[in-house]
């Protein structure tokens, strides 16, 4: 029993009227050029009551898109066929009804409506047991996902592509492709996603006999199910299977006959074909435990009637197993021997050589596509380390030693290169030895940061100190005036690298997670960072009891909150200005820091380049390092930040992960 998502109606219809008032003769009474989409609505209808009539009237809608050119609801009639298809077992057609839909949503440049076809043919596939096939179509529908940033239907197809895994047999790879989409629903309190996410790990820990962890998810899937008052029928399906399923396999079986009698009245309900041949196919093994041989043979063949109305080949292939074990036990060598060859020929038509090597086929492509991701990183990381350089060269100006600077860190960035090139070749055969040596060109760039670091803070020092010294000598004003911008910019200057050697300490240093109580450390905060003539109002809203204690490490969550707090009094109003921190958890646990204020707005058309390094989001404004050095911190202690809104107030959210001590 496992949870598959598909997109039955993969768009919006803007519905004119009400599906129960149509009919064929009232749709006459609108305008044609409406008439497709009240052809949707009688398929929206009728979709679960009447397959043959849903599918007229998809055929007849398509005719009128064509004539209307109306090609976006020619894309959903043709899923609607396909998804149609796919329920009468009739697969072929199915798949051609999809394809069709593709063509022309690769002509009109959906993404969105590609991505949909895709899961939906990998879920087709995946009916036929053409796993390689299913797989492909998932990440394919997973490349679209991400490009298009749509958490929910990365969500859908990471579950997806775990329960191929679960039914090639891969488990561990199944729990982790899972495991990514029950942390991104918990990010984003997607209940429903987590509820068959929670349900398919399960299915993979029992395969591993780790059957305590597999009921420990299935309860926490039905928990989530109550909060919600109620999942569908099909879930709850699936859920009571789970847990029927990790008491039989733990030798409990009496708690597992009430979760299996439970499960099988929502599987009635739901009129779902597989789950009712899987529940008929467990309640047939209770009776084999109990020794009701002829009983179990009843329920076998119940089991596999089902399965066979939908050519389910994995039930089909466990049922088989079954039928040659009972009779084994009844010392029908004929009937067992009979049964036993057709699961093992069932089973090589499942899971044949070409199955294995297209697997790994696209496997490797994944893996090549993760070593591409890397590389795109890593240059990233290059391009920062470039903007530091050059802000270091100016630095230098300032001493007379730019020529000499300007050798040194062209070599040390040629080396670093030169390094990170080699590693990256190097990588899918030398994955190990190759991690070694870029941490050794990191701790050489490392070093040469703070050598440059020192040798900049001493004529900096000098400048200040001379400055100083000419400013108490002179006594002409616009000798003074100039004295002070020198000073001031050399201030400005030391404040720079001093975030700058900040950033690099911020990503080598080792992590020290500890309990910090959120509501001390901010209002510590406020108090060192305002200006002694601040007048504005600042106010912290906690909705935890104990100010919101979380697992972090403490110095990075301090800087973090530091940087937000100091932002948001640089920039609001002098006189009505008001800072607003909110600390909030949801029901997945996860902590949120919420910092507002009324003061300057920041232009969308910048929106989260302001977490970028030296990148200013208004006239007013400081070095362009806090909101980096923020980014940084988050990033480090797994914290996500990012602009809830950009005026009125202006807000910043910052979630903070779930840890156990």
């Amino acid at each position: 029993m496992c949870t598959i998502v598909f997109y039955i109606l993969n768009l919006t219809s803007n519905s004119l009227v009400n599906a129960q008032d149509l009919t064929e003769e009232t749709i006459q009474n609108y305008a044609q050029n409406v008439h497709d989409s009240l052809y949707y609505e009688l398929f929206k209808a009728n979709r679960t009551s009447d397959y043959d009539l849903a599918i007229s009237y998809c055929q007849r809608g398509i005719v009128l898109s064509r004539s209307y050119k109306h090609p976006q609801f020619e894309v959903k009639f043709y899923n609607a066929i396909g998804w149609l298809k796919q329920q009468q077992g009739k697969y072929t057609e199915s798949e051609q009804n999809y394809r069709k839909g593709i063509d022309i949503a690769r002509e009109l440049g959906a993404k969105d409506r590609l991505m949909f076809f895709y899961n939906n043919l990998g879920v087709l596939f995946e009916a036929q047991t053409r796993y390689d096939d299913a797989l492909e179509n998932y990440f394919k529908s997973m490349d679209y996902a991400r490009e298009l940033g749509s958490k929910k239907d990365q969500v859908v197809t990471l579950n997806n592509i775990g329960l191929v895994y679960y039914r090639i047999g891969q488990y561990q790879q199944g729990i982790d492709y899972l495991t990514q989409g029950i942390n991104i629903a918990g990010k984003e309190n997607m209940e429903t996603e987590l509820v068959f996410s929670y349900t398919n790990r399960g299915l993979c820990l029992i395969e591993l006999k780790r059957y305590k962890e597999g009921l420990k998810n299935f309860t926490e899937a039905e928990r989530l199910c109550k909060l919600q008052g109620g999942c569908d029928n099909q879930s709850m399906t699936d859920i009571y299977y789970g847990l029927g399923s990790s008491q039989y396999f733990m030798g409990n079986f009496k708690e597992s006959e009430q979760y299996f009698t439970t499960g099988f009245d929502f599987a009635v309900k739901s009129n779902n074909a597989v789950s009712l041949s899987l529940y008929f196919y467990f309640q047939s093994k209770l009776l084999v435990e109990e020794e009701q041989y002829e009983q179990a043979l009843t329920l076998l063949d119940s089991s596999n009637h089902h399965a066979h109305r939908v050519q389910s080949k994995i039930r089909i292939l466990n049922n088989l197993e079954l039928y040659s074990e009972i009779y084994e036990r009844l010392k029908d060598t004929e009937q067992a021997l009979k049964y036993k060859n057709l699961y093992i020929a069932t089973k090589d038509s499942i899971f044949s050589n070409s199955l294995k090597e297209n697997l790994n086929k696209i496997q490797l492509q994944e893996a090549q596509k993760e070593k591409q991701a890397i590389i795109d990183r890593q240059n990233q990381v290059i391009e920062q380390r470039n903007l530091i350089i050059i802000l270091t060269l100016i630095a230098f100006a300032l001493t007379g030693s730019v020529g000499v600077l300007l050798y040194k860190l062209n070599n040390a960035n040629k080396r670093s290169k030169i390094e990170l090139e080699d590693v990256v070749s190097k990588r899918t055969a030398e994955l190990k030895l190759s991690n070694r040596k870029l941490r050794a060109a990191n701790k050489e760039y490392d070093n040469f940061i703070y050598r440059t670091y020192h040798d900049l803070r001493g004529p900096l020092a000098t400048i200040t100190g001379l400055t100083r010294v000419a400013g108490m000598e002179s006594t002409i004003t616009g000798v003074q005036a100039h004295l002070q911008h020198i000073s001031n910019t050399t201030s400005k200057l030391t404040s720079t690298l001093n975030n700058l050697i900040m950033v690099n300490e911020l990503k080598s240093r080792e992590l020290n997670f500890q309990v910090v109580n959120l509501r001390v450390q901010i209002e510590e905060i406020y108090h060192q960072v305002k200006s002694p003539d601040c007048k504005v109002k600042f106010t912290i809203a906690s909705v935890e009891e104990g100010g919101g204690s979380i697992i972090t490490d403490k110095m990075l969550c301090i800087l973090l909150l530091r940087e937000l707090v100091k932002n948001a009094l640089f920039y609001s109003k002098d006189e009505e200005g008001e800072v607003i921190v909110k600390i909030m958890k949801n029901r997945a646990n996860i902590t949120e820091v919420e910092v507002s204020n009324n003061g300057v707005d920041i232009p969308e058309s910048i929106g989260n380049k302001v977490f970028d390094i030296f990148i200013v989001g208004s006239e007013r404004h400081g070095e362009g390092l806090g909101l980096y050095l923020a980014q940084v911190a988050a990033e480090r202690i797994g914290a996500t930040i990012s602009i809830k809104k950009f005026a009125n107030p202006v807000t910043f959210s910052v979630y903070f992960p779930p840890r156990e001590n």
